[in-house]
């Protein structure tokens, strides 16, 4: 990595390990404060060089990125509260998923956490009931949102107060029976969000959520290594945890991604990985080609984006078996999915192919420069 890249990293780590940064050396100021705002890290970034006197310009634009993200924070936890104030009037029961639910669960403080949308999730029955909860606060349909996927509805947007919301009705794609949902809303807990009195994941399946949306995204953030590290660093001593983990993580065929990212989690910053978790050597040789984190900088292609990633996730699945059956479902999508979505916005099988077929050329033309 170049000392840039270093010097963020240690300011990641420093929020898990309380070490100082140290003066920083001679750096290029402009590509710490690029991969700080790539990586949505100003507000950690800014608190721990907060003592080190920096160029004045590069000091004073670090702070205002990081105000920004602070004030993004305050503005969707003041959302939360008034969305769930809602759901509750209207009888839905919901549980305030990844972003607005780690960064008050395992960060120092809520405004460390950088997250642009609030995921929120409902029993099935009552996802179309939650869209006309939000319909009636002001919301909309994104109206350049893709299509709904599989476990959650089309994203909708409030134009005036500039934020969105996503209605979970699952928190995966299901290919199997592993991992059931109705099982994660039984071991849901009670817990105080802010001022809100709320429900939340347990902190087994909060952590499998973690690292299987990394694997969707194909490990594309540091922001989820460093999720991940956070969760675990007060249980690293805890068989049982590690135990209802290990489980819940072959349940939901998590069992890679999971031992990949905590991996690459204790690389980057130390934390304790996952004693006796195994999965193929093949299958970690695959995400570490993808993600190898050798560099802070997000890799772009047509491989990383759109459908042609869906595929890409494929190789990442636990066995031959749950690949072939992701591939199957990815290429024969659901009737249901096929069908309609809370907005009636009808998905055709031909333009769904259409999609994969132009992004495999992207990928091909990227491939060929």
């Amino acid at each position: 990595m170049t000392p840039e890249e270093q010097l963020v990293l240690r300011c990641a780590r420093s929020i898990i390990t309380n070490e100082p940064v140290g003066e920083p050396p001679t750096l290029d100021w402009e590509q710490v404060y690029h991969l700080t705002e790539i990586n949505r890290l100003a507000p950690i970034v800014c608190s721990a060089l907060a003592i080190h006197a920096l160029p004045e310009e590069w000091a004073d634009r670090l702070e205002i990125l990081a105000r920004r993200s602070r004030m993004r924070t305050a503005v969707m936890i003041e959302e939360f509260q008034r969305i769930h104030a809602q759901m509750n009037i209207a009888g839905i029961p919901t549980i305030p998923i990844k972003g607005i639910a780690i960064s008050q669960q395992v960060y120092p403080s809520p405004s460390m956490r950088y997250y642009d949308d609030l995921d929120l999730l409902v029993p099935a029955t009552d996802g179309q009931g939650a869209i006309k909860v939000l319909e009636k606060m002001g919301y909309e349909a994104h109206p350049n949102a893709p299509r709904p996927e599989w476990h959650h509805l089309t994203p909708q947007i409030h134009r005036k107060r500039g934020t969105m919301v996503e209605i979970h009705i699952d928190l995966i794609r299901r290919t199997g029976q592993g991992w059931p949902i109705d099982d994660i809303w039984n071991r849901s807990k009670s817990a105080i969000l802010g001022e809100v009195s709320a429900t939340l994941l347990s902190d087994e399946d909060s952590l499998i959520l973690t690292v299987l949306h990394a694997r969707h995204n194909l490990f594309n953030r540091l922001v989820y290594m460093l999720d991940s590290s956070l969760m675990t660093s007060a249980a690293s001593n805890n068989d049982q945890y590690w135990n209802r983990v290990s489980t819940l993580g072959e349940e939901a065929g998590a069992s890679c991604a999971l031992r990949y990212t905590l991996q690459t989690a204790e690389r980057l910053f130390g934390s304790e990985s996952m004693p006796g978790l195994e999965c193929g050597r093949s299958r970690n040789s695959v995400a570490n080609r993808i993600a190898s984190w050798d560099s802070l900088e997000p890799k772009r292609s047509s491989l990383r984006q759109g459908p042609l990633s869906r595929l890409v996730e494929v190789l990442l699945m636990d066995s031959l078996g749950d690949s072939l059956s992701m591939a199957a479902r990815l290429l024969f999508p659901p009737r249901s999915f096929m069908a309609s979505d809370s907005n009636s916005q009808r998905v055709s099988f031909r333009h769904y192919l259409k999609r994969i077929s132009q992004s495999a050329r992207r990928a091909y033309r990227q491939l060929g420069k």
